[in-house]
């Protein structure tokens, strides 16, 4: 079979000793990480194609799909660079034994690079949603995407077209790629570049009230690919022959695809499953959270123009506005929305924000409205 000890794999672990290398032939420990991968990276297609039929639901959509759709093909193609790398395959053929294919495109360009671009794009998407108050609309929320394209066919091209001695070259008697240190500092300088915006996007996000969480997710994957990134550097530099030992390339294997599954997992495991198991129930919930948090817009989803009118009629102020007010925890709840149309006021039109809220006062509440009004201005006097 396969993975059992063949003439020809004991003919390369010989090849190896005779030049001084100790290979552990690929084996039934390979195999069961191929399997466990496979099976984790299967699920997660199901769990992608969930997502796509479930599209318009608005927790679902509010994760940005395509995005998402392009973090798990990260992972897909890490993986497949990782099975080269790493050996955990026979290296061999035009597929697996093609170390520019599996190393600078799939696991650098389409894995590492991918999964760096895609989630510092998410992070300042968020950042001009919820800190500018500036959604990006139009051809102008292609652009970062066309950089993030730029990048790796600059960066893969150039890899390609240089002599292979100088990225990565195939090794035919021992099987294994070789990666040049050269090559190793130059993606590493670009990943470190990548993942600085990454961080300093995570830091101009740290206040931001969001409702569902998107800033500890950021700050979980940030520490995630620091550390898988640390341990792919070290690894690299130190341990130059990874593929001939087992208990190396076992553990960068388990250290990429748990992070790069792991990150996927954090963002999209609570609407998956509560789309599949408590689907109006969260929907429900989803929207009252943010209708209370005041951030249906920021989402962008399920906000209809008569929606949206609402909400201004209703006095729910954007939290990224810099005309909205922080209210007193003690004042009551109509002293809050008194301020909140005081602080509105100026960028309403006057005539629309009375007749619109004018038919749902009664006498009683426009009398103990102004009343509560008078009190404040009373005790803000002195």
């Amino acid at each position: 079979m396969y993975y059992d000890l063949t003439p020809q794999e004991k003919e390369r672990v010989e090849m190896g000793a005779f030049f001084a290398i100790t290979i552990d032939p690929v084996g039934y420990g390979d195999l069961a990480m191929v399997v466990i991968w496979t099976f984790v990276l299967m699920v997660g297609m199901a769990a992608t194609t969930y997502m796509w039929i479930h599209r318009h639901y608005a927790p679902l959509k509010a994760k940005n799909i395509p995005l998402m759709t392009g973090i798990y093909m990260h992972s897909v193609f890490f993986f497949l660079g990782d099975l080269t790398l790493c050996g955990l395959v026979h290296v061999r053929g035009p597929f697996f034994a093609n170390c520019t294919l599996m190393l600078v495109w799939f696991r650098s360009m389409f894995g590492n690079f991918a999964l760096g671009s895609l989630l510092a794009i998410r992070s300042y998407k968020l950042y001009r949603v919820f800190c500018k108050n500036k959604p990006m609309h139009g051809n102008r929320r292609y652009i970062p995407y066309l950089l993030f394209l730029a990048l790796i066919i600059i960066v893969g091209t150039v890899s390609t077209a240089v002599p292979r001695r100088m990225s990565v070259e195939y090794i035919e008697g021992i099987e294994f790629c070789i990666v040049n240190q050269h090559l190793v500092t130059a993606y590493t300088t670009i990943l470190w570049l990548v993942w600085t915006v990454y961080m300093a996007m995570v830091w101009l996000l740290r206040n931001i009230r969001s409702s569902f969480n998107e800033f500890r997710e950021m700050a979980t994957s940030l520490f995630l690919i620091v550390v898988c990134t640390v341990f792919n550097q070290t690894l690299l530099y130190t341990v130059p022959r990874l593929p001939t030992s087992l208990r190396w390339r076992l553990a960068l294997v388990s250290v990429d695809q748990i992070t790069a599954n792991y990150i996927w997992w954090l963002i999209m495991f609570k609407p998956l499953s509560n789309c599949l198991f408590r689907h109006n129930e969260y929907l429900t919930e989803w929207r009252d959270k943010m209708t209370f948090d005041g951030l249906r817009a920021q989402y962008g989803v399920g906000v209809t123009d008569t929606e949206m009118s609402s909400q201004s009629n209703t006095l729910v102020y954007d939290q990224a506005s810099p005309k909205s007010v922080d209210p007193d925890p003690s004042y009551t709840e109509s002293t809050r929305i008194a301020i909140d149309q005081l602080a509105s006021y100026p960028m309403l039109n006057q005539h629309r924000l009375s007749t619109t809220l004018e038919p749902k006062w009664n006498a009683s509440d426009r009398t103990k409205f102004q009343a509560e009004l008078n009190a404040l201005r009373h005790s803000n006097s002195h």
